[in-house]
């Protein structure tokens, strides 16, 4: 099983710095911990990538980080979005490039390290899947969200993370 470090996000790339990094760095350990896992735990990716991940970092979160991420919903949207870039990376070689103009409904703009062909993301997060709420009434949400983006020329990856269990589904459109 492969080992993502979580920590690499700290370093920053071509789209964002070390300190927006460091920003998701902390939502995302947050989201987990939080959930109730160690690192170590095993993310489930599946959908487009069929792989499980074992989710390790070093360094907690200190007290004023938690303080900052008890809105639930805004640190798993921004969990969400650190564990599709690191996924992307790691298993589909794609860096993310710029964030994209609200509106446009795709997140971010990538590019695959080996080709340099452009790709777009929209990223979305659940906490905890319910009835009403599951991991793929967002991605067909998404699906529909996303078609003022399309572009016979660039690929549209939608990713949407659960942090309780945790996995994440990868589409590609």
């Amino acid at each position: 099983m492969r080992e993502l470090n979580l920590e690499q996000l700290k370093k920053g790339m071509l789209g964002f710095s070390p300190g927006i990094g460091t920003f998701l760095y902390e939502a995302l350990v947050f989201c987990l911990v939080e959930c109730g896992h160690k690192s170590g735990v095993r993310l489930n990716v599946f959908g487009e990538i069929n792989e499980n991940l074992l989710l390790v970092w070093n360094e907690e979160i200190g007290m004023q980080s938690e303080n900052y991420w008890q809105n639930q919903r805004m640190a798993t949207e921004h969990g969400a979005v650190a564990i599709s870039i690191l996924i992307l990376k790691e298993l589909l070689s794609y860096e993310v490039v710029r964030t994209m103009e609200i509106g446009t409904g795709v997140d971010y703009l990538m590019k695959d390290n080996s080709t340099n062909k452009e790709s777009l993301l929209e990223v979305s997060g659940v906490w905890e899947e319910n009835i009403g709420n599951t991991i793929n009434v967002r991605v067909n949400r998404k699906i529909k969200q996303t078609e003022k983006s399309r572009d016979e020329n660039k690929d549209i990856f939608i990713s949407v993370v659960e942090f309780k269990s945790p996995e994440a589904k990868i589409t590609k459109i």
